[in-house]
C-alpha cells in the first residue's frame, strides 16, 4: 500500500513539472512574439497585431533579436517571418532579409508587404542582382488590388526606365490612395511638364497633400510656384516661407533658393552676405549651383571669401566615454532629378541626388556621388562625373550643371545617379528632353 501511495505521488509531480514546463514554454513564446510585434510590426500590415513601428524609427538590432527568438519557437508563423525580414533591412542584411521574405511568402502567399518588400529589393538590386521585371512582377498584384505602395514602387520602377507614361499612371494612383512621395513627384512632374500636360493648379495641389502628410520635400515645390507666379499671384514672402519650411527639414535646394531670394532682392531687402551664407550652405551640402553662385559673388568682389579657420594648436582634454554602438555607414534612399525636364542648345540642366546617409554617431563617411549622362545607351564624353564628399548621418542634395553644347543632337538624354558609402551603392536614374 505505501509503495503504490510513492508511485502515485511520483506520476502526480511528474505530470504537474511536464504541466509546468509547458506553460513556461507558452509564456516565453508569448512574451517574445509580443516583443516582435512592438518592435517591427509594420503599421501598413493587416496581418499585423500592433499598431506597427515605422521604419525611421526602428530599432534593427533589437527587433532582429526579439523575431529571431519568435521564428525560432513559431517557425511557421508568417507575420514574424515577415517582422524579421523587415527587422534586417533596416541593418541592411538585405540578403537574409530576403530569405524571411521568400520564407513569409511560402508560408502566406497573399501577405501583401512581403511581396511588395521583395520587389523594393529586386528594384534596388539589394539582396538580389537588379530585375525590374521580378521588381513589377513582385508588385504588380499588390498594386493591381489598391496598395498605395506597390503603386508607388512600380511607378519608380517605370521612372528608372524612362517610361514617363507608365510612371504617371502609377504615380497617380499612389497619389489617389495618399502616398506622400507619389504626391510630390507627381506634382513635381505637372510643374515641369514632364510626361503630363504642365497644370501648375494641380502641380500646387498634389505638393501640399504631400506636405500636409509630413514629405517637406513639397514645399520647395510650392515655394518655388508662388516665387514665379506659377498657378498663383506672385508672392515673394509667402515664397520665402515655403523655403524656410523645407530648409529647416533639411532640403538643401531650398536653402540655395533663399540664397537667391537675398542676392535678389526678391521681396526682401537686398543681402549679399546673407545671400553668401545661404549659397555657402548649400554648397557645402553638395548643391553644385549653390557652389557656382558663391563662387559668382567672391569673383565679382560683391562679398569677401570666407575667412579661414584658425590653427588650434592646443591638444584638447582627453576624456572617457562609454563605447558608442558600431553602426555600418550605408547609403539609405537616393532619388535623381533632372530640372528643368526640356531644355534647348545653350541652356543649363540641373542633374540633381537628394539622398540620406548613415554613419556612426559624430562621425563623417567619404561618400561617392557619381553622375553618368547617355544618349542613345552611348556615355556622353567625359562621363562618368565622380565626386568625394564627407557626409555625417542626414539628408543630402548634390547637383551638376550641364550647358547643352551646340553639337547636342535633339531627343531623350538619359540621366543615371548613383551614391556610394565604401562598397554600398545605390542608383537611380531619370531623363531629360532636348528640344531644338
Amino acid at each position: 500500500m505505501e509503495s503504490r501511495h510513492w508511485l502515485t505521488c511520483l506520476k502526480a509531480r511528474a505530470c504537474l513539472a511536464l504541466t509546468l514546463g509547458f506553460a513556461v514554454g507558452a509564456l516565453r513564446l508569448e512574451a517574445q512574439s509580443r516583443l516582435c510585434d512592438e518592435l517591427a510590426a509594420s503599421p501598413d500590415d493587416k496581418q499585423a497585431v500592433t499598431s506597427g513601428v515605422p521604419h525611421d524609427k526602428l530599432d534593427g538590432d533589437a527587433a532582429v533579436v526579439a523575431c529571431q527568438a519568435a521564428v525560432d519557437h513559431a517557425p511557421d508563423v508568417a507575420r514574424f517571418r515577415f517582422q524579421l525580414g523587415r527587422a534586417l533591412a533596416k541593418l541592411r542584411r538585405f540578403e537574409e532579409a530576403v530569405q524571411q521574405y521568400r520564407r513569409t511568402l511560402d508560408l502566406a502567399p497573399d501577405h501583401v508587404l512581403a511581396s511588395v518588400a521583395l520587389g523594393l529589393c529586386y528594384m534596388n538590386g539589394e539582396g538580389v542582382k537588379r530585375d525590374y521585371r521580378e521588381a513589377i512582377r513582385y508588385a504588380r498584384p499588390a498594386a493591381k488590388n489598391g496598395d498605395a505602395f506597390a503603386q508607388l514602387v512600380l511607378a519608380l520602377v517605370y521612372n528608372d526606365q524612362n517610361d514617363d507614361a507608365e510612371a504617371v499612371r502609377w504615380y497617380r494612383k499612389a497619389s489617389k490612395n495618399g502616398n506622400a512621395l507619389a504626391q510630390e513627384n507627381l506634382g513635381r512632374r505637372y510643374m515641369q511638364g514632364r510626361g503630363v500636360k504642365k497644370d501648375y493648379a494641380n502641380a500646387m495641389r498634389l505638393s501640399r497633400l504631400a506636405f500636409d502628410q509630413g514629405n517637406t520635400k513639397a514645399a520647395t515645390s510650392i515655394g518655388f510656384m508662388y516665387r514665379n507666379g506659377l498657378g498663383v499671384r506672385q508672392d515673394y514672402a509667402e515664397a520665402l516661407r515655403w523655403y524656410e519650411r523645407a530648409a529647416e527639414s533639411g532640403d538643401l535646394w531650398a536653402v540655395n533658393n533663399i540664397g537667391s531670394i537675398y542676392e535678389n532682392g526678391d521681396g526682401v531687402k537686398k543681402d549679399l552676405e546673407k545671400a553668401a551664407a545661404y549659397y555657402r550652405r548649400a554648397a557645402e551640402g553638395g548643391v553644385d549651383l549653390a557652389r557656382k553662385n558663391l563662387d559668382r559673388l567672391v569673383s565679382s568682389g560683391q562679398v569677401l571669401p570666407p575667412a579661414p579657420k584658425p590653427l588650434v594648436l592646443e591638444r584638447p582634454p582627453q576624456t572617457v566615454t562609454p563605447a558608442a554602438p558600431v553602426v555600418q555607414p550605408t547609403v539609405l534612399s537616393l532619388q535623381v532629378t533632372a530640372e528643368p525636364a526640356t531644355v534647348r542648345v545653350g541652356e543649363v540642366v540641373e542633374l540633381r541626388l537628394s539622398y540620406a546617409v548613415q554613419a556612426g554617431p559624430g562621425e563623417s563617411v567619404p561618400v561617392r556621388q557619381i553622375w553618368t549622362l547617355s544618349f542613345a545607351r552611348q556615355a556622353l564624353p567625359n562621363f562618368p562625373v565622380e565626386r568625394e564628399v564627407a557626409r555625417a548621418s542626414g539628408s543630402f542634395d548634390a547637383s551638376f550643371s550641364q550647358t547643352i553644347p551646340a553639337v547636342a543632337a535633339p531627343g531623350r538624354y538619359d540621366v543615371r545617379g548613383e551614391v556610394c558609402v565604401g562598397g554600398d551603392c545605390i542608383s537611380r536614374g531619370t531623363s531629360f528632353d532636348v528640344a531644338r
